[in-house]
Order: C-alpha cells, then sequence, then structure tokens
C-alpha cells in the first residue's frame, strides 16, 4: 500500500517529466514563459500564472501581461520582454495626446510626423499607435477613391509621401 508521500512523489516526478517534455517540444514557448515569469514581482500573480487562475486584481494583470506577449518573439532579449510589459502604463497617454491633435487639426488631418511635432511624442511611437486605434476605428487614413483605394498623402522632412490620417 502507497503512503500519501509516495504518492506525492510519484505525482511530482510525473508533472516534472511533462513540463522537461514540454520544454523539448516547444523551447521557445518554454523560453518565453520562464522570462515572463522573471518579471512578475509579486509572487501571487506568479502563483496564479502557474496555476492557470484568472481572477481578480492577478488575472487582470495576467490578461494584460498575455497581451504584452504578443508583441515580444521569443527570441528577443529580456529588454524587450520588460518594455512590452510597460506598453499599458503609456499606450492610453499616447492615444489621448495623438486623439487630441487629430481633433485640434480637424479636417485637414496630420501624418504621423505632423502628429509626432504635435505631440512631441517619438514618430515610431506614434506609428504604432495608429495601426492600434484605426483597428479599433478611432481614426482612419483619409481616403482619396475607391476603386482602386487611395489615401491622400503629404510629403515629411525626407520627401517621402505619407497617409493623412483623421478622427473616424
Amino acid at each position: 500500500m502507497s503512503t500519501a508521500l509516495d504518492i506525492c512523489q510519484r505525482n511530482l516526478a510525473a508533472v516534472k517529466t511533462r513540463a522537461d517534455a514540454f520544454r523539448e517540444e516547444f523551447p521557445e514557448t518554454a523560453a518565453m514563459v520562464e522570462r515572463v515569469r522573471a518579471v512578475f514581482p509579486n509572487a501571487k500573480l506568479k502563483a496564479a500564472v502557474e496555476g492557470g487562475k484568472t481572477t481578480g486584481a492577478a488575472g487582470d494583470r495576467l490578461a494584460m501581461d498575455m497581451e504584452a506577449r504578443k508583441l515580444v518573439r521569443g527570441t528577443d532579449p529580456e529588454t524587450s520582454v520588460q518594455a512590452a510589459l510597460r506598453v499599458a502604463e503609456y499606450q492610453a497617454s499616447h492615444e489621448g495626446l495623438i486623439y487630441g491633435a487629430l481633433r485640434d487639426a480637424g479636417a485637414a488631418g496630420l501624418t504621423k510626423d505632423e502628429i509626432a511635432v504635435h505631440t512631441r511624442m517619438d514618430a515610431v511611437a506614434v506609428a504604432r499607435r495608429l495601426s492600434s486605434m484605426e483597428a479599433r476605428r478611432l481614426i482612419g487614413r483619409t481616403v482619396l477613391g475607391i476603386d482602386p483605394v487611395r489615401y491622400q498623402t503629404r510629403e515629411n522632412a525626407k520627401g517621402n509621401a505619407c497617409a493623412v490620417w483623421r478622427l473616424a
């Protein structure tokens, strides 16, 4: 007859075997999981991730972090993972600044470079927010023609054609 300790030891060995098999089969995913676990400063949150719980504040943070994981590749350095986890901190304020700049511009609209100047944001940061705001239909590119679809553009300082954005 097995004792409770024997049963626990067998169960633990089985779990370790499955975890090792997972690491071998999906090394990039396993590495990502380890990096994300290392970033969590909160022991309760670590337990929520490890236990698969998604309720309460830990669940809210976990859902946010799962969105952040979409922003990095398995081969990205730790700094990229940490930056992705911080996106939520400034995404809303960036989008608010962009929305305000486009509201102020009215029907004339603005290019990403013009938005960057108006908001004092980096043009790359502006470009990253534009696509997500367009997907949520907060803003859109100014359409000139339907067949084929053509968008209004303006030249930037380098002479490149940039799409003109406006409120949806």
